[in-house]
């Protein structure tokens, strides 16, 4: 019976242990919370830019470690009708900020069935970034930025 009790107590310390140094660890860390949204007009094109993500900094033995968690969406939402796409056979889009960039290039066989085109991908960007789109469908080709929509 004496037996069991020491078991007991002593992964009852090692539990306790664990948690103290979990939240001691927890306690050192630096997180920086990225939650912004672009947005940008041209003649013919809207985009929004939606960027959900964290960075943590910590401490290990002395050396500064990193560690990120990332959702970014680009929309890209043609402005006029749907019918007016009918003709396009290819449409590349691409996006630019520092440090990152996107692209993605679509054939169309038959016409458009959406005016709304996404690109999904785990990019980090600053708040204050510009972000530079061109947008290309067929011989037409429209340049415009993006920014911040609670920035100035």
């Amino acid at each position: 019976m004496n037996r069991n009790k020491l078991i007991i107590g002593i992964v009852g310390f090692v539990i306790l242990l664990i948690a103290t140094y979990s939240i001691i660890k927890s306690q050192n860390k630096d997180v920086i919370k990225h939650d912004y949204m672009f947005a940008g007009v041209s003649e013919n094109w809207k985009a929004e830019y939606k960027i959900d993500g964290k960075e943590v900094f910590y401490n290990v033995n002395g050396t500064l470690e990193y560690d990120s968690e990332s959702q970014s969406e680009f929309k890209l939402t043609y402005k006029g009708e749907l019918s007016e796409l009918s003709p396009v056979k290819r449409l590349e889009f691409k996006y630019e900020a520092p440090l990152n960039e996107g692209w993605k290039g679509l054939q169309f066989d038959e016409p458009p069935k959406k005016k709304v085109f996404i690109h999904r991908s785990n990019d980090l960007v600053s708040e204050d970034a510009i972000i530079d789109v061109r947008v290309q469908w067929d011989d037409n080709t429209e340049e415009f930025t993006l920014k911040n929509k609670e920035q100035p």
